[in-house]
């Protein structure tokens, strides 16, 4: 099957359990079909930005190393 780079999945991160199991079924589907995925987290106010977006980029960099997967990561208000 040919892979689609035109592909985007938006995967909605709260750090529970149930976004990492969506973040993981995005992956499958990237494995499968190619594309982009890029991970969102929405932040009450700006007090929560420097700490949410350093755990977002944890996230990206240990999903890197450890399962060879390139996260595009969001954080927004």
């Amino acid at each position: 099957m040919k892979k689609n780079e035109d592909l985007n999945y938006l995967v909605p991160f709260d750090f529970t359990e149930v976004a990492i199991s969506a973040l993981e079924s995005a992956v499958q589907l990237k494995k499968n079909n190619g594309g982009e995925i890029y991970v969102l987290n929405v932040i009450k106010n700006q007090t929560y930005r420097t700490v949410t977006e350093n755990k977002m980029t944890a996230l990206k960099k240990s999903w890197r190393m450890e399962k060879s997967v390139y996260l595009n990561v969001l954080v927004t208000e």
